[in-house]
């Protein structure tokens, strides 16, 4: 077959150039001696790792130990489960890429903040007059937590507290 002729009237070749992974395999080397660092390249995997305390500078650590590092997180069968990912010839750039596809399917953990209920205000049995609220204020523009239990307010004070106090109070003096 004829080479073709680009415009500038250059032979080239259809065939194209093997990549660095092709080469290497075809002589010979296992996917893990593929020693690469491009771990910050995955965000995911990266704080993961980071939050593992893992020391990067370290020249043994590259692509496919960092990809080791993370498998020791999941369960044997749920990466089987999964199915893409295989230590035995996927290389540390290739399981690095899987790795944060299933970082990024993992639901995102947060502390849930335990709120009070709207009803706890209307459990506040004290009363107290806006001005008995003002004076027993700090000076700081807070209360005390004991001032507040002999108004029969838990600390801390729910939202709508000083309304509530001031509402039992005029309906105890109306």
């Amino acid at each position: 077959m004829k080479p073709k002729r680009n415009r500038k009237t250059r032979a080239t070749d259809n065939r194209r150039a093997p990549t660095s992974q092709e080469e290497s395999l075809r002589a010979g080397e296992k996917p893990w001696q593929r020693q690469t660092r491009t771990i910050h390249q995955f965000p995911r995997c990266f704080a993961y790792l980071k939050a593992m305390r893992i020391k990067f500078e370290d020249p043994a650590m590259h692509d496919y130990w960092a990809a080791v590092i993370l498998s020791d997180a999941f369960p044997d069968a749920k990466l089987a489960s999964i199915g893409t990912v295989n230590f035995d010839t996927m290389t540390g750039r290739q399981l690095l890429t899987a790795f944060e596809a299933i970082l990024a399917e993992r639901p995102k953990r947060t502390k849930a903040r335990k709120l009070k209920p709207v009803s706890e205000v209307e459990k506040i049995k004290g009363a107290a007059s806006e001005a008995e609220i003002i004076a027993a204020m700090t000076l700081k523009g807070g209360w005390k937590a004991v001032t507040l239990a002999g108004w029969g307010i838990a600390w801390p004070p729910p939202q709508g507290w000083r309304r509530k106090l001031v509402e039992n109070f005029e309906a105890r003096a109306g």
